[in-house]
């Protein structure tokens, strides 16, 4: 009944093949679909999976070494530090709300722009907001009368929100879904995710202690120098996508995960991974 209401239009036994088609797929790509228990070292068992299970553990890391946990735990505090002349709680609802702006740009543009386009750019523009905010505090901490540019760390605050949901916060789940070979889909995802909210505990309980050791400045400062690395590692990584397509392994070609490098996505020579979420969904549906 929930299928045929979702599905308006189309008779029962169209819906009955597309739901069969996806259950034998399932079945396909389930771990346990040949009987056997999947082991951890069976991740770094080629170097295939060996590759996007790197890269998804790095890409987790970068997400949560941007500092975004930490940043919304600490926004009151980081707008009363700064001496701005905005209220800290006016500027805490103006960064949530530029966040959810983020979020409903990201959706329009990670099949269009391709995910390694919007890493990219998430990753420069974050870390070219944390390194000004940096700034900021130090030249505060040396005693230099900063009231007039109070408008400097709400407008990082608000471009460090933006463009982290636009590409840091949905392409790492985006990516980890799509990069791993079916059998070991799951257990990467499960390593993938433990690492994104093991580092987000980290570094949230830890901010305060890291604060009082390497000043406010150094802190972001920190984040600043982690963001800079992410856009050096999705720019460096494409160069050796392309140098693997200039040795006959061609991109973009829609092709499923068993046919592509025991299902790694490669980057697209226009930025982004192999196959959109609309070629998975027809794949599912065997179309």
């Amino acid at each position: 009944h929930f299928r045929r209401w979702f599905r308006v239009g189309i008779s029962d036994q169209v819906i009955e093949e597309e739901f069969q088609k996806i259950s034998e797929r399932n079945k396909e790509s389930s771990p346990s679909g040949d009987g056997k228990k999947v082991s951890f070292g069976e991740i770094f068992s080629s170097p295939a999976t060996k590759k996007g299970f790197i890269i998804s553990v790095f890409l987790c890391a970068n997400q949560q070494f941007s500092g975004i946990f930490a940043i919304l735990s600490f926004t009151v505090n980081i707008f009363q530090e700064s001496g701005s002349s905005m209220s800290a709680n006016l500027a805490t609802i103006l960064v949530g709300a530029v966040q959810f702006l983020g979020s409903y740009f990201g959706t329009l543009l990670i099949d269009r722009a391709g995910r390694r386009i919007l890493m990219i750019a998430s990753n420069g523009v974050v870390s070219t907001s944390l390194g000004i905010l940096s700034g900021y505090f130090f030249l505060k901490q040396l005693g230099i009368n900063m009231t007039r540019y109070g408008w400097v760390p709400v407008t990082c605050l608000c471009g460090h929100i933006f463009f982290y949901a636009v590409g840091l916060g949905p392409v790492p789940y985006v990516v980890v879904s799509e990069i791993m070979a079916p059998r070991v889909q799951s257990l990467a995802i499960t390593v993938s995710v433990c690492t994104i909210w093991g580092l987000a505990f980290l570094l949230t309980k830890t901010f305060v202690n890291i604060q009082g050791l390497l000043g406010v400045h150094g802190v972001y400062g920190m984040f600043s120098t982690a963001c800079t690395i992410g856009t050096l590692f999705a720019t460096v990584l494409h160069g050796g996508d392309q140098e693997q397509e200039s040795r006959g392994h061609p991109q973009g070609t829609g092709r499923k995960r068993e046919e592509t490098g025991k299902g790694q996505y490669e980057f697209k020579q226009r930025g982004g991974y192999d196959g959109s979420l609309k070629d998975r969904h027809q794949e599912c549906l065997g179309r």
